[in-house]
């Protein structure tokens, strides 16, 4: 399909609250395999709330994204709050995530914390469409710990071309009566 033919057929993404284009997100990664296209339905709400990798890469520069990360939530048992940074350095195939995301509970003793980045990222697949390039979880796994603070600190290299991508923090805190997660955003 020729780029032309291909802009005729863009359809319009549906206007969304911040929390309705994260369910959005999150539901076109969990229905597309590793370089299967997406429609054309789900691209433009890709390219309307996914996160537009920089332009003007070469092949020997490439282009670091830093976020802020914060988050907080409660529930009967604890109050929590994330914060922290992630850095994102995309090449034209090698690329790097990294950052650091504390966990803070005011109130309520947790005995684990867990703590996961989501990544995903959309660019070319096949010879006229944009699909999910590279789907990374990055996580602790559940780490026994009665503080009231925690902190994980991550770096992972992998390899994609990317031209979108959507970045998903959350940490979650548990003991034996209740278990909190809190979701994170940033830029």
């Amino acid at each position: 399909m020729n780029q032309e033919k291909y802009q005729q057929e863009s359809i319009q993404a549906p206007t969304l609250s911040q929390e309705e284009a994260q369910k959005e997100l999150s539901r076109i990664a969990d229905n597309y395999k590793i370089g299967e296209p997406v429609s054309k339905e789900d691209l433009a709400i890709l390219q309307a709330y996914a996160f537009k990798a920089p332009t003007g890469k070469t092949v020997s520069a490439s282009q670091l994204e830093s976020w802020k990360v914060s988050g907080s939530d409660s529930n009967k048992v604890f109050t929590g709050s994330i914060s922290g940074n992630v850095k994102l350095d995309l090449g034209i195939w090698e690329n790097n995530i990294s950052g650091s995301i504390e966990t803070n509970i005011s109130k309520g003793k947790p005995t684990h914390y867990k703590t996961n980045v989501k990544l995903v990222a959309y660019g070319a697949v096949g010879k006229s469409g944009i699909g999910r390039v590279a789907d990374l979880d990055i996580t602790n796994d559940w780490t026994s710990s009665t503080k009231s603070s925690y902190e994980f600190t991550f770096d992972r290299d992998f390899q994609a071309t990317v031209a979108y991508y959507t970045i998903t923090p959350s940490s979650s805190v548990k003991n034996d009566s209740s278990t909190l997660e809190i979701a994170g955003t940033g830029r």
